[in-house]
């Protein structure tokens, strides 16, 4: 007659060699599973916040080719450009120079300038000429190069 207290003489009480092999393996299997999770997530996040970056700095060069609207339209002649920003906070046209901004990248923008006739009705001159301002900006990441472009249209629209 078995008593309930006695042990279990069959070993089959503890665990075996197979068993701990596999359970380090799933474990082993999981932390990398969120190891490469986790590099995706920041891998993501960084190509995020250089978009938003690249969109601001495309933003911020349409904006100031209207500033230099505003003080003068016959600053702006078709061509491609860098911005120039001076002491007194102004914004000038750098002929030919892309304008290169270090905000942990090398985030490198161009205008480019050139005139439409395509949305004018009357014959196009200095005075009724619509320009086409792009904003390009890009930036190197990894093996390639990532380039965004915004537009608008400006006219003389202080006429004298």
């Amino acid at each position: 007659m078995k008593f309930l207290n006695e042990k279990n003489k069959t070993g089959d009480g503890g665990f075996s060699l197979l068993e701990v092999i596999l359970s380090i393996a799933v474990f082993t299997i999981g932390i990398v599973g969120i190891g490469l999770f986790m590099i995706d997530i920041m891998t993501t996040a960084e190509r995020a916040r250089n978009l938003d970056q690249g969109i601001l700095l495309a933003e911020e060069g349409l904006e100031a080719v209207k500033l230099i609207r505003d003080e003068d339209f016959d600053e702006i002649a078709e061509g491609a450009y860098g911005l120039l920003l001076s002491e007194d906070d102004t914004w000038t046209l750098d002929p030919g120079n892309p304008d290169v901004t270090d905000l942990g990248k090398n985030f490198t923008r161009t205008i480019i300038i050139t005139t439409s006739e395509e949305y004018t009705e009357e014959p196009v001159s200095a005075t009724t000429s619509v320009m086409v301002i792009e904003s390009q900006v890009s930036w190197p990441i990894r093996d390639a190069t990532i380039t965004i472009s915004l537009f608008t249209f400006l006219t003389n629209w202080y006429r004298e």
